[in-house]
Parts: C-alpha cells; structure tokens; sequence
C-alpha cells in the first residue's frame, strides 16, 4: 500500500462518527472519486463515507413530523387542513365541513346557514319556513 492510500485510510478511520463524501475526501488529498471508493470497498470502511451528500429530513409544516419530499404537510395535518369549523346556530354545538363542500354550497346559496345535523336543519326550516311559520316566529319575538 503507497503512502498517499495509507493517509486516505487513516483520515476515513479518524471520522470519529462524522460522515463524509468521497467526493471530498478525494478533493482534500488530490485524487479521483473512484480512487477513494476503491480504498473504501478494499478495506470495509462502507459506513464511514457515503457516495452522495444527504439532504436535511423534510418536516411537517404544522407539527413537525418527518415527511417525504416534495410535500408540505403530513397526513393528519393535510386532513385537518381541509376542514372548516362552525357553530351550529340552533344548538349551539362545534362541528367540521369539508373546505370544498362548503365553498361549493356558499357559491350556489350564499344566504345558507351550515347547522350540524337532519335534526337541527328540520328545527331550523320548520320555524322559519312551511305550515304555521308565523306563529313559531311570533312566539321566538
């Protein structure tokens, strides 16, 4: 073994835990990638050096999780994301619509009140429309 693969050797062993490219190990001591990679396959130094640069972990936006690349958000969090909260106006309870069905429902009927079940809408239609209407609405006066 010459003097300059000696050096390389001894300079991936003393990482002390760090990892590094062999593009830039090769760089520091003046010989080809190939070179270096051969040295590393020779003398089992895999784990020590690694062909390509790693890239920072892709994180949630929201919460901080990791997530693949190219995406903003994780599955939980895009989920809530879609959602809108409302109060239902006859029983006063929270309750969540999809983004979309809502913005589909506010262009077609823009006075519409979003109420959170069959029972709510059939005690908000029934006082305000229908048989008797007026007596209902007086007595709510």
């Amino acid at each position: 073994m010459s003097n300059l693969s000696e050096r390389i050797v001894e300079y991936i062993q003393n990482l002390d835990g760090e990892v590094a490219r062999e593009i830039d190990v090769a760089n520091k001591f003046g010989t080809s990638k190939q070179y270096v990679h051969l040295l590393v396959i020779k003398n089992k130094l895999g784990d020590k050096l690694v062909k390509y640069s790693l890239s920072p972990p892709v994180l949630c936006s929201s919460c901080n999780a990791k997530i693949s690349p190219g995406r903003n958000l994780c599955s939980v969090c895009n989920k809530k994301s879609k959602l809108v909260n409302f109060t239902c106006p006859v029983c006063g309870r929270d309750f969540q619509r999809k983004k979309s069905s809502v913005n589909y429902l506010a262009k077609k009927f823009p006075d519409r009140k979003f109420l959170c079940s069959k029972k709510c809408n059939g005690s908000y239609q029934g006082s305000r429309y229908g048989f008797r209407k007026s007596e209902k609405t007086s007595e709510n006066t």
